[in-house]
């Protein structure tokens, strides 16, 4: 299995504002980079392309209210992969953050997607941290 872990991100907003973000695939884009195409969302499910990732069709697999969302891949990906987003209170006004992925590919894939999936998950953990903090000087 291969992992991706971020470091934790602190943000001004409560625990159960950043699991209610996550938990609504409608707002997983705003997370997203420019170079996504073809982003669709159900508000259950959504697919888009990577550049030098590939096609991602994820779903929300389970939660643990305001401290774990959990997404999968679905639908013929060429590995199995999933991406947590670990959320923690610190002081009821604010709390920290951790997302990591795991995938089950070969050595060849690795090569060929690791640094991609570390930069695209690198990518929504800062967006994530930015949005939410953004939203809380609002």
């Amino acid at each position: 299995m291969y992992r991706i872990e971020e470091k934790r991100h602190p943000v001004k907003a409560k625990a159960e504002k950043v699991f209610h973000f996550l938990s609504d695939m409608h707002n997983f884009g705003k997370l997203l980079p420019r170079e996504v195409e073809n982003w669709q969302t159900d508000g259950k499910r959504c697919s888009f392309y990577v550049r030098n990732a590939g096609n991602f069709n994820i779903e929300i697999a389970g939660t643990t209210p305001f401290s774990k969302v959990q997404y999968c891949s679905v639908d013929n990906q060429p590995f199995y992969y999933d991406i947590n987003a670990d959320i923690r209170d610190i002081d009821g006004q604010s709390s920290e953050f951790v997302l990591y992925l795991n995938a089950k590919m070969n050595s060849m894939m690795r090569m060929l997607a690791g640094k991609a999936l570390r930069k695209l998950l690198a990518r929504i953990a800062d967006e994530l941290q930015a949005l939410m903090e953004r939203e809380g000087e609002e």
